[in-house]
Formats: C-alpha cells, structure tokens, sequence
C-alpha cells in the first residue's frame, strides 16, 4: 500500500463550492480499491463551529501552536484521512473559500507552517505520503512547501499538479518568500520538458513571470488536467499557456459522476412522496412518470422550496441575491413557481463570465418564439468576484416571467429532481476544462446541448455527426444563434417524437425552418420509434461507458505508477 496526498481548497464532504470539491472526494474514495491510502489536506474554512459536521467527520483536535496561531485537526470521511488547518478565526476558518485576498492568505498561512504541520502529522500516526496530489493554483505554494521540507532532509517525494481551471495565477516574490516562507535558496531537480536541471526557486519564479501554475510546471513530476482537449487543442489550452516543452510530463485524467438515474428517481420520489403524490394524485410510486415529476416541480416544488433554501453561506452574497426584485422571486431570493407546466431546459453553475449564461439568455426569445411554453431554469451558485454579473443575469431574466427562473445559491429539494424532469440541459461555456455538470445531466439522461470546448467536446457525441450514437448538439461557443437553433431542435426530438397525425403537418412547418444541418436530424429521428426514450437510453450508456469514476481512479493510479516508477523518485 501506498499513501497520497490530496492538497486542495474543497472537498464534498467538508466544504464543497464546485466541480473540484467532487474530484477531490471521488478520487480519494475510489483510489481505496487500489489499496491506496489516501488523505485530504485543507483549511477548515470555519466548518468545524457546527457540532454535527465534528460529530460526522469524527474532528479531534492534534496539534496547536499557539504562538503562529494554527491549529491541526484530523478527522475522517468514508476512510479517507483528514488533515485539516485551522487558526481560530483570523483567516484559514473565514467560510469564504475562493475570494480576492482571502484564499492568497489562506494558502500563505499554511505554506508558512507547512513543516511544522508534517512534523506534527507524524508524530500523531500520519504517514509520509509518495505521493502529493496538488490541485489548482491555490495548491502550488503548498506542495512547493511540502517538497522542500522532504527533499531538504534527502527525502524524495512524488508529486502530480492537476489543473481543473488554468487562471494563470500571478504573484509577487515577496507573496512566495515573505507570506509563503519558501526557501528561496533551496534548488529543486526539475525536468522542463528539455532536460533534467538544478534550478533555485528564483530562477523558476524568473522562467514563469510568477505564474503559479507554470511553476509547478517546473517542479512537480507530472502534469495534468481533466481533458485532452483542454490540455492539448483548445485556443486557450494549458500547453499553450505554459509551453509545449511541457507536453511529455503532461496527461489528463477526464472526471466522472456517481450519478445514476433509478437510484436519483428513487431517493426523489421516496423523500417527496407525500407532497408528490397529492400533487399527482397517483397513488403508487411506479406510476410517477417523468413528466409528472416536471409539472411537479415547476408548478409546486420551485415556488415552495424549504424555509432554509436556496442556501448561501456566505453572507455578503447573501444580501446581494436578497436585494434582487422583480416578477420571477419572492422574498430571499426564493423563486415563483410558473402557473402551468412546459418543455423545460435547465444549466447549472457557478456565476462566471466563462459559463456563457448571458449566451443562453440571448437565445431565449428565438426559442419561446417557436415554443411559448418552454420553461427555463437557471439552478446558480454565486461567488464573489462576480456581484456584477448575478445582478445582470437576474435583470435579463425577469425579461421573462413566462419563461424563465433563477435560484442563487444551494437548493437540495429541487436540484436532483431538476435534472430527472428536465428535457434538455445547456451547457453555454465559453470554455470548460471538462464540464461534470455535463455528465451529470446525461446520467439523469438528459440530451445536452453543449459549446463546442475543452471537455465537452469530448463528452458530446454531437447528433449531426453521428445520428446513431449523439447524445446532444455542439455548437460554437458565444453563439446565440446557433444555440437557439439547437435548443428548437432538440425540443422537437423529446417532445413531438410519434406525434399524432394531426399535429404532424404543425410539427413539419417547424422543422423546415430550422437550418439544413438540424433538419436533417430531427427530420430522420422523428421517424423512428419511440426517439425521446433511446436517446435518454444512449445519454446514460455515454456516462457508464467513460465517464464513472472508476475509470478516473483507474487513471489516476496509473498516473502515479508512472510517477514512482521513474529514476527521478
């Protein structure tokens, strides 16, 4: 058995924001089969004041040393280790994880201690890792600290940098040297791609313009990130932005889900079976059928979500999505419910420029021109930083008080049951590394229409390429146009498939005006038996085939064979 690392800012579990927190978990927990041992370094961002969450991850304090202010708690979670850095309040317990100066002080404060932290690791029954795991900008200081402290006492450690989302993360010398307390003195054996070299961390720093994650680049053993596309073709890739020298100590490990439609149909209807079924008046589960589940939620569940919902933690975001007024929310931030049911295409999200939702908000009236009844809902986590844009999404939105919801901010009662009673998902990215929001919605057998970037590309089967295998539609990103386009057709496929002669001269007109490329499409698949009901087959076929975690895990391993295998370790 071997020991890794995961040194990151989330993990579900503890304190989940986005797609990292998933990474994080799913691997630790699925690398177990492989007899890996495996552990989760972060700060507690605050989590560790609720008795229930110390209660659940069994936290007992391990060591504090009162004149730096840094507390080590261990904890455990599905037997994954836990090893989490606290300080009493000032910074690495605020609950915000990502913001402008705060996650920079958060990973300096830990840097700073970080082999006082191992020290106390292992004198309390942690072990050396052969591995450390570093993930994203936030985890490069980090790993530089934990590779110094070992290879300063002749210990070699292996180590692999995951790039989620490439930021270019700039800072300063004295952000390294002063905040971080990095050696700058200490030279690192780094293999740039070229040859196998001593480099001081100031020559590295000087190489990289004081980019994080080219840094990393230099001193890690492997590089990777979550799609081929993303590491190797799109505009924007990471070898682009880090350099080609880069590419032979560089792979991808693509993500997965646990989702799976039945055990998602089941756990919704099973803990909303009261309220479903005098809604539905059906009196057996069995019965429930997807488009009950969608009259459900769009008639009743949005618009009474629970007291406590949407959840955001934090405060300041809190008391912006609360200010917001208009003919779509109530008060809080809680959604109207719509007075009737209709086709209904949802995305989901953190609040980004690089998500494209105001991509999808232009193609809107394209699309309820052709089908007024088309409901869309808009499920948005909002993080600081973009205070602007979840207020121009909100405004554009309440455009259409027909059509269209927003909910900000965490809404358990409604997310999964979204995605079993949805038609179609849109994924409008201007770019996505991978996008398992994408695979979330073909495993609940969701058609996604998707932009043609990073991950998606991979994870789309597009339906004008392959008709018998396409799970949705790629279209070019930024494009309004296109993208009202693909929506109509895919409406078209889930909705009117075997419609009844009487309608079918109705449904005709509509696909003769879609462009030569969608109308071939929809035009040979309507013909075919029952079309809503494979496609939703071949979408949750795509996940089982690629996309579970298991094949991430198995990756993964790999990877870190490779690593210990090498002369370098």
């Amino acid at each position: 058995m071997y020991k890794v690392w995961f040194v990151t800012q989330e993990s579900r579990g503890i304190l989940k924001v986005g797609g990292l927190g998933e990474v994080i978990y799913n691997l630790a927990y699925n690398l177990r089969k492989y007899s890996i041992e495996t552990t989760i370094l972060m700060p507690s961002h605050g989590i560790l004041r609720d008795p229930e969450v110390k209660k659940k991850l069994k936290i007992e304090k391990l060591s504090e040393n009162s004149s730096k202010d840094v507390i080590i708690y261990r904890g455990e979670l599905d037997n994954i280790n836990l090893l989490l850095i606290g300080d009493g309040g000032e910074i690495l317990d605020v609950p915000v994880v990502y913001g402008e100066g705060i996650t920079e002080r958060k990973v300096a404060k830990i840097t700073s201690n970080v082999s006082w932290v191992l020290d106390e690791a292992f004198k309390n029954g942690f072990q050396k890792p052969d591995i450390i795991h570093v993930n994203d900008w936030h985890g490069v200081p980090i790993g530089i600290g934990i590779k110094q402290a070992f290879e300063k006492n002749h210990e070699k450690i292996g180590s692999l940098m995951q790039i989620h989302l490439l930021v270019g993360k700039t800072v300063s010398w004295n952000y390294l040297i002063d905040d971080c307390n990095l050696d700058p003195f200490f030279k690192f054996t780094v293999y740039d791609g070229i040859s196998h070299k001593q480099l001081g961390l100031s020559e590295i720093y000087r190489y990289s313009n004081g980019v994080l994650e080219k840094m990393g680049a230099y001193i890690f053993d492997r590089i990777a990130t979550v799609s081929n596309t993303y590491l190797r073709h799109d505009e924007g890739c990471v070898l682009n932005s880090l350099g080609w020298n880069f590419e032979k100590k560089s792979t991808f490990i693509y993500n997965g889900t646990d989702w799976e439609y039945e055990r998602i149909l089941e756990n919704v209807i099973g803990r909303q079976w009261d309220r479903i079924s005098k809604f539905t008046n059906k009196r057996r589960k069995s019965d429930v059928s997807r488009d009950d589940l969608r009259r459900y939620l769009l008639v009743y569940a949005l618009g009474n979500l629970p007291e406590d919902e949407p959840v955001i933690k934090d405060e300041y975001l809190r008391n912006i999505v609360y200010s917001l007024r208009g003919p779509i929310i109530k008060e809080r931030g809680r959604p109207l419910g719509f007075s009737s049911d209709g086709p209904l295409i949802i995305t989901t999200g953190r609040v980004s420029f690089q998500k494209g939702f105001d991509v999808l908000l232009k193609a809107i009236p394209r699309v309820i021109e052709v089908f007024p009844q088309t409901r869309f809902l808009f499920l948005l986590l909002p993080v600081r930083g973009e205070e602007r844009l979840i207020r121009e999404i909100f405004e554009e939105a309440k455009k259409y008080p027909d059509n269209v919801r927003v909910v900000y901010g965490i809404a358990r009662s409604i997310y999964q049951l979204a995605h079993i009673s949805a038609d179609i998902f849109v994924a409008p990215s201007r770019w996505e590394p991978f996008g398992i929001m994408a695979i979330e919605a073909l495993a609940a057998g969701n058609p996604v229409t998707a932009s043609r970037v990073g991950g998606l590309s991979e994870i789309i089967i597009d339906l004008k390429e392959d008709i018998n295998n396409g799970v949705g539609f790629l279209v070019n990103k930024e494009d309004s146009n296109e993208l009202s386009e693909a929506l109509v057709s895919l409406l078209l496929l889930m909705n009117y498939g075997n419609t009844d002669n009487s309608r079918r001269a109705k449904i005709n007109k509509l696909i003769d005006k879609l462009d030569p490329s969608y109308r071939r499409v929809v035009k040979e698949l309507l013909s075919k038996e029952n079309i809503y009901d494979v496609i939703r087959e071949r979408c949750i076929k795509r996940v089982d085939s690629k996309f579970r975690w298991t094949h991430s895990s198995q990756t993964a391993f790999r990877i870190y064979n490779e690593i210990l295998s090498s002369e370098d370790i």
